[in-house]
């Protein structure tokens, strides 16, 4: 806890300046979160000794190439922050967007019905399949449908549970209970490979010693969390310096490539 809160105060300073930059406002939300991430990285780091305190490695600029230089033992340190995601991760992050845009169909088509609704789809539900407007505007209608009539019946095959209720204001969410699942050591590559691309750039441009790759496991709920890992399988050439796999949601930290040295 106490390193939590030295580092909430350290960019917390970080965190204004995003704010007032003349970025957009997807773009401050983008950088914020991942500064959040470059918290959690610290304060997993100094968890398993890697660092003595978290204030070992601050953040001097903030840059969209790399994310952060931070300076640690005089040296200039470029971070570049990508998110990874174990297979029930993906799957579940693709239908609470298909939820997320369905409200906002449903806002336009049916204005000032306000409900709260909770949506379990099944198991063999393709969700790149139906992430079609169609699609979106089918289950806007049904859902309009079933909270004038609540006939279970009548909702489809794709549908596994539901929930509505009037309420206060529109709510579209995902229910029901996930699981954790392998973290596919091919996703981890390809996510490597698409940053190794620019990293080149990242220290000619930035004048950089060295350039991290955090891979970020999303630390907003259990679902995000994975179950194993195979270390061995992920490819060790590219140009990074280290790599490291940060598990957000516990504050765990693993070096896939090279320790800090």
């Amino acid at each position: 806890m106490e390193s939590k809160e030295n580092q909430t105060h350290s960019i917390s300073s970080w965190i204004e300046f995003v704010n007032g930059s003349s970025a957009t406002q997807l773009e401050k939300e983008k950088k914020i979160i991942e500064l959040r991430h470059f918290e959690s990285f610290t304060i997993a780091l100094k968890n398993v000794g890697i660092i003595n305190d978290i204030k070992e490695m601050e953040i001097s600029e903030i840059r969209n190439g790399p994310d952060f230089v931070i300076l640690l033992n005089n040296e200039r340190i470029g971070v570049e922050i990508t998110r990874v995601f174990n297979s029930a991760a993906e799957s579940i992050n693709i239908r609470k967007a298909i939820l997320r845009e369905t409200t906002k169909i449903f806002e336009d088509k049916y204005p000032g019905v306000n409900l709260l609704v909770n949506i379990g789809f099944t198991n063999n539900f393709d969700e790149k399949q139906n992430d079609t407007d169609s699609f979106k505007n089918e289950l806007a209608d049904f859902i309009h449908s079933y909270s004038l009539t609540n006939d279970s019946w009548s909702k489809p095959k794709y549908i596994e549970s539901i929930f509505c209720i009037k309420h206060s204001k529109l709510s579209f969410d995902l229910s029901g209970a996930y699981s954790s699942s392998e973290l596919s050591s091919t996703n981890i590559n390809n996510s490597i490979h698409k940053k190794n691309l620019k990293i080149n750039s990242y220290k000619i441009n930035s004048n950089l010693s060295k350039v991290w790759l955090l891979l970020v496991v999303l630390g907003d709920s259990p679902y995000s969390d994975y179950s194993h890992v195979n270390i061995k399988l992920i490819n060790p050439n590219n140009s990074f310096d280290s790599i490291f796999l940060l598990n957000d949601y516990k504050k765990e930290v693993v070096m896939v490539k090279n320790p800090i040295t």
